[in-house]
């Protein structure tokens, strides 16, 4: 990200989109607002950037009142750039700028300076002097100057806006939790390591000492769990914030002590930064040493059974720039590791990726066909290894991923060992003299492609979707299967595969995942496997980049022939909201249209007016999409899809009850509960949250759920669009069964 300070730091001449605001914090409500301008940048191909300030206006204005920030310019312009921003105009905020009358901030500022020509804002964003200038002057301006505005919708969770203030509140009381949820990571504080007068050593607790850094928000004085990250690695700690008034009667300024529990590290002059995960108890004086003493290991009881319980999923270090997360959990007795390659693919790369990863888990230099490869797995207590691929959008990725008992009776390790065999299959492939796959390898992987890919067109479900989703998306990756078509499976190439996985290897964004029994040990290991991996700078995928906005086509509405007895209908609905953004909303009106025998397609079209054996709906974020579909007699379509389009039109209106909401609501929740019961659907979450910037704790995708209201339903529904119908039908009796198969593009 390109930073420019100050009212003398041109930028160049080029139409950009600009979001506007202070940007403390970078909580949930400022990320969704920058991805929404980073999403519509990409559609427009402009630059995207922020204009912020140096100082929190406040500061300027009421200086008498004060208001400490939850991050320094710093810390904010690196959040900033973690986002995927081009640039960012940081502008210093003084009286003579606080008296600018609002047009002349909208014409110096965005007009000549920033050349901006799509703006991003949030609904209460004000401007100019004593700040009249509202969303009302900003739309009337941007007409007149031929600029695009988009105003981002508040984000709200549990019924409260999120917000900068009331993260503030929330530390100061110390509810560091809370504000998490808000800000989408836990509240961080950063600094260098001082010399202490080293009583904790002596006590048996030798802690790092940080000052509270100044400007800065001051969290409830008192103890905390804690994790603290150092060199690029992340430990457990207990961490105490306060003025220590057992040994230091006279301190006035908070110290930060913190102490890593499991680790004997040299911290002296290292950067800091600690995470404040749960406030355990606030600060007391005790009348002695021994006294503090034993209060100090039962804080450290406390904070131990806290990290064993906690199932946050983290970055625990990098290792070439590639992270390696870690969830622990002991609920689960085996272990998982994912290992993680993203790229955004064509039609070509989309097959030459699937058969890749095919190729890649079936043999290795030590195992030469699946069946010694089987017969391995076999051996570490059923242990298994699979390479697949998932799509979303127009981004691939492709997953080498392993499972096993962590530990065995015996004292052996198998999921260090199937670990080990995850990275020989990645880094040992078994290829021949000329470096390349072998052919017989290659073929026999490409025949079970081909056969599970043709498998899916036998299936007349998938077959119908298939082609709703290739007309809902023409031309574009967004709409072709993860696994890519027949006919370029059939195309690859060997030395396709081979540029492919030097293009894997090298270049595509990665990371590692581990979950379950995870103990320092097994992360050592597994850093010491990820030091094999090349020491190369990597493309980085950014949520609102990448992936990239569909393009939804004209309304179109396609007849095709297929032998059989039954037709499928399939309604594609573009206007949902799009991926980086809140999905409850959306997630609970596909539920309620068409996700159970309770919803209302069940309910009307097939039980009470019995058109169809078989009708359900499918919410498809990344495309902003939602698709009917519906099995129905040949004679029964019209009929069934007058019946589909009611039930959407019933949603818009409001015109459903409160049982059906309910019901819908607690599907949902077990359905969550029961993702939380597994460690890979845990594990598959947080990996779908790296790519959508959207992760949630279980409490929080609970409360999110819960806070959707029948407007949002309202809204969400209205804002659907009709766009593509497709019907799959048996061919009428009258004609040849040559003419079978053939389109018919109806107007």
């Amino acid at each position: 990200m390109q930073i420019y300070y100050g009212p003398d730091h041109a930028l160049p001449e080029t139409p950009r989109g600009v979001a506007l605001g202070f940007f403390d914090g970078l909580h949930r409500g400022h990320a969704a607002l920058i991805r929404t301008l980073l999403y519509h940048c990409t559609q427009r191909g402009m630059s995207a950037a922020v204009f912020t300030f140096d100082r929190h206006p406040v500061s300027v204005l009421q200086p008498e009142n004060g208001t400490p920030c939850l991050y320094s310019l710093q810390e904010r312009l690196e959040l900033l750039s973690e986002t995927g921003l081009d640039e960012a105009l940081v502008y210093p905020f003084d009286r003579q700028f606080a008296a600018w009358p609002p047009r002349l901030f909208l014409e110096r500022i965005l007009r000549q300076l920033l050349h901006a020509s799509f703006l991003v804002v949030g609904p209460d964003y004000r401007f100019g002097a004593g700040g009249q200038g509202d969303i009302h002057l900003l739309k009337a301006w941007a007409k007149e100057e031929g600029i695009e505005l988009l105003v981002a919708d508040e984000v709200i969770m549990g019924g409260t806006k999120v917000a900068s203030s009331t993260i503030r509140d929330l530390i100061r009381q110390g509810e560091v939790g809370q504000a998490a949820s808000l800000l989408g990571r836990p509240y961080a504080l950063r600094g260098i390591v001082e010399t202490g007068r080293k009583l904790g050593q002596r006590l048996g607790f030798p802690t790092a000492n940080i000052a509270m850094p100044q400007d800065r928000i001051c969290p409830a004085l008192g103890v905390y769990a804690s994790r603290v990250t150092v060199r690029e690695r992340t430990w457990e700690a207990i961490t105490s914030i306060g003025l220590r008034p057992t040994v230091s009667p006279d301190e006035t300024v908070p110290v930060i002590e913190t102490y890593i529990y499991d680790a004997e590290l040299p911290l002296y002059g290292e950067l800091l930064t600690i995470d404040l995960l749960k406030f355990i108890r606030p600060e007391e004086r005790f009348r002695s040493l021994l006294q503090l003493s034993t209060q100090i290991k039962a804080d450290l009881e406390d904070v131990r059974l806290f990290h064993r319980q906690v199932e946050h999923c983290y970055e625990k270090l990098r290792v070439h720039d590639i992270p390696l997360f870690v969830m622990p959990s002991d609920r689960f007795a085996r272990s998982v590791l994912h290992l993680t390659f993203r790229v955004q693919a064509t039609a070509k790369q989309l097959a030459c990726h699937a058969l890749l990863m095919q190729v890649l888990s079936a043999t290795n230099r030590r195992y030469p066909d699946r069946k010694a490869m089987a017969l391995a797995l076999d051996n570490l207590y059923g242990a298994s290894l699979e390479g697949s691929v998932e799509k979303n959008g127009d981004v691939q990725t492709l997953f080498l991923s392993a499972e096993a008992l962590n530990r065995w009776t015996d004292g052996s390790t198998p999921f260090r060992s199937v670990c080990d065999l995850a990275f020989s299959l990645l880094l040992e492939p078994d290829i021949n003299e000329d470096g390349l796959f072998r052919s017989d390898i290659v073929e026999a992987e490409r025949q079970n492609l081909i056969m599970a890919l043709l498998a899916r067109d036998n299936d007349k479900v998938r077959l119908a979707y298939d082609h709703c989703l290739q007309l809902f998306c023409p031309g574009q990756t967004h709409g072709l299967p993860a696994n890519g078509r027949v006919e370029e499976v059939r195309d690859v190439t060997i030395e396709d595969l081979h540029k492919a996985y030097q293009e894997m290897l090298n270049n595509m964004d990665a990371a590692v995942y581990l979950g379950g029994r995870i103990d320092s040990s097994d992360v050592d290991y597994c850093q010491e496997l990820m030091q094999r991996l090349p020491a190369v700078e990597r493309v980085q995928l950014c949520p609102g980049r990448l992936p990239t906005p569909g393009c939804p086509a004209d309304t179109a509405c396609v007849t095709e022939h297929k032998a059989g007895e039954q037709s499928w209908i399939v309604l594609a609905y573009a206007g949902l909201p799009a991926y980086y953004t809140e999905q409850s909303a959306a997630m609970l009106l596909n539920n309620m249209l068409g996700g159970d025998m309770h919803s209302l397609l069940f309910d009307v079209i097939r039980e009470q007016m019995g058109l169809a054996y078989q009708v359900f709906s499918v919410g498809r974020s990344y495309l902003s999409a939602l698709f009917v579909l519906a099995g129905v007699a040949p004679d029964a379509t019209d009929q069934a899809l007058d019946a589909i389009k009611e039930q959407v039109s019933r949603l818009a209106n409001g015109a459903f009850d409160d049982l059906l909401l309910m019901r819908s609501r607690k599907l949902l929740e077990s359905s969550i509960l029961s993702v939380y019961d597994d460690l890979a659907g845990m594990l598959s979450l947080q990996i779908a949250g790296r790519l959508s910037g959207r992760s949630y704790s279980l409490d929080d995708a609970l409360l999110l759920l819960r806070s959707v209201t029948r407007r949002q339903i309202q809204q969400c529904a209205a804002a659907m669009q009709l766009r593509t119908t497709y019907i799959l039908t048996p061919a009428p009796a009258a004609e040849q069964p040559a003419s079978a198969g053939e389109g018919d593009d109806t107007p």
